[in-house]
């Protein structure tokens, strides 16, 4: 067992995630995601939704297709994790109840999707087709009433297995809640209405999938903490980029066949003006 209020940071770097995952594993159920995810889970099953979704510590959150489970980052085991992450990665996605429950519910929703089956269901195509491969990145349309909006940077618009996901957790919030809080945004209600119909057609019959296998557990993990941190760190590197990216192009365009920096520099006085009448800054 590693004592992770007393190990140093350097010793702590060289372990390999499986000896890590020994030390909180069994804790997994008691620890505060986990009690939040049996909460939420139970909220479903008040509601008709019969499965019993599987959790494991993994470096992630994610939900594999084909599985009936979620796996939860496996930092939001211990505070010193959590400080850890976000000194070496500089973010910890969920350490607060808030965002975990949301991501919490997000996942649930895929783990509904795959339990019942619901990508066959007919009414399914009012989210688009979910064959469609997953893109490197997407261009969101901010002000589109069509999407419902849970996780930031408008996580819908990515693809539809995250619009259905997306809607699935904003539906488990009570009836009169969402259907006040979308009732303008008539595209975006008929999707969480197509959802109310599908999980009553469900309603208290078994899964047609059982399957909790973990997936990309911890305790199977060789590479070691510092190794991990490297990974995570290009992995928001490159999400930032982009974010970035995506969002010069929707505001301003870019010459066709020009270098960034060549671009950046011909479109300096405007850029500036920008930045600075966003952030109040002197120009």
């Amino acid at each position: 067992m590693v004592n992770l209020d007393h190990i140093s940071d350097k010793d702590l770097l060289k372990l390999p995630l499986r000896v890590l995952g020994k030390s909180f594993t069994h804790n997994l159920f008691i620890s505060a995601p986990g009690l939040l995810f049996q909460r939420e889970v139970r909220r479903l099953q008040r509601r008709g939704l019969l499965f019993r979704p599987g959790l494991w510590w993994s470096t992630e959150w994610f939900c594999p297709d084909g599985v009936s489970g979620v796996g939860l980052p496996f930092y939001l085991a211990h505070p010193r994790l959590i400080y850890m992450q976000k000194k070496y990665v500089g973010e910890a996605e969920g350490d607060t109840e808030t965002e975990c429950v949301k991501l919490i519910r997000h996942e649930l929703g895929h783990a509904a999707d795959n339990a019942y089956g619901l990508r066959k269901h007919p009414e399914r195509w009012v989210f688009g087709d979910h064959s469609l491969p997953y893109p490197t990145s997407y261009s969101p349309r901010p002000y589109s009433r069509a999407y419902v909006k849970h996780l930031p940077n408008h996580y819908a618009q990515s693809h539809p297995d995250e619009d259905f996901a997306e809607t699935f957790a904003v539906w488990m919030s009570p009836q009169r809640v969402w259907q006040k809080q979308y009732r303008c945004r008539p595209k975006a209600l008929e999707k969480l209405k197509t959802i109310n119909r599908m999980l009553l057609a469900v309603k208290n019959q078994k899964p047609l999938l059982v399957n909790t296998k973990k997936v990309d557990a911890i305790d199977r993990m060789n590479i070691t903490l510092s190794q991990y941190y490297r990974q995570a760190r290009r992995s928001v590197e490159f999400k930032e980029r982009v974010r970035i990216q995506q969002h010069l192009l929707q505001n301003y365009g870019t010459a066709k066949g020009a270098s960034l920096e060549k671009w950046l520099f011909s479109n300096r006085r405007v850029l500036v003006r920008d930045v600075a009448a966003g952030t109040g800054a002197y120009q």
